[in-house]
């Protein structure tokens, strides 16, 4: 499958409120190749964070989750970008 197919399948996912394959497409893009799909991935992985964040703080008032994914998702923005 190519990749695009990919991530178009893990943003349909985040649409249905699976942020897991997101996080997961994410994760596996940065630890295959950080240089070549820093961008990709940090696109990937953020959409689930905001949205997982977005859902919690909705569902519960949990603002010390978004928070920490806005820092942990800067940090690794810093990082490879």
């Amino acid at each position: 499958m190519e990749l695009d197919a990919l991530v178009n399948w893990a943003m349909i996912a985040n649409d249905e409120c699976d942020f897991g394959a997101s996080l997961e497409l994410g994760l596996n893009l940065f630890n295959h190749e950080p240089a070549a799909y820093a961008k990709l991935a940090a696109r990937t992985l953020g959409t689930a964070c905001a949205a997982a964040a977005a859902l919690t703080t909705r569902r519960g008032g949990l603002m010390w989750l978004q928070m920490w994914l806005q820092m942990w998702l800067q940090m690794w923005l810093q990082m490879w970008l």
